[in-house]
């Protein structure tokens, strides 16, 4: 099952110290449907339909991760948080070079059999979504 038309696939440009490459990220379908079932509960008195998702990626360098990695474990530690560790990676001094990055993405076609899964799915199909305007079901699952 795809959700999106081909045509909307993204890639989204990385600049790197060795120029520019391409990121891409893949979702399982699974994964999609388990985090739109774990963000909304469900309610009947509520009819949803689609019509666009915002996707948000974020991308920063190994050394913004690492300062990440550094606070949340002192943060997590018996003396909560008291104790701020001296992270840098900067030459004869103290800081945190680094570079972050993040792009959204909004998408707005869909297709049907996409629709439907949400819709009359196994994993979503509480949440009150209507299946594709073409679907036999329309506008509710059985």
């Amino acid at each position: 099952m795809g959700l999106v038309q081909k045509s909307a696939k993204e890639e989204f440009p990385a600049a790197t110290s060795s120029g520019t490459r391409r990121q891409y990220t893949q979702l399982t379908t699974e994964d999609f449907m388990n985090y739109i079932a774990a963000s909304m509960q469900p309610n009947e008195a509520v009819y949803r339909q689609l019509k666009a998702m915002n996707f948000t990626m974020y991308t920063a360098t190994n050394n913004v991760k690492n300062f990440q990695d550094i606070a949340l474990a002192a943060q997590s530690s018996l003396n909560g948080g008291d104790f701020k560790p001296n992270y840098t990676n900067v030459s004869n001094g103290y800081g945190l070079f680094g570079s972050r990055y993040s792009e959204t993405v909004s998408v707005t076609a869909f297709e049907a059999a996409g629709l439907d899964e949400i819709a009359c799915g196994s994993i979503t199909g509480g949440l009150n979504f209507a299946p594709s305007p073409g679907s036999i079901y329309f506008p509710y699952c059985p």
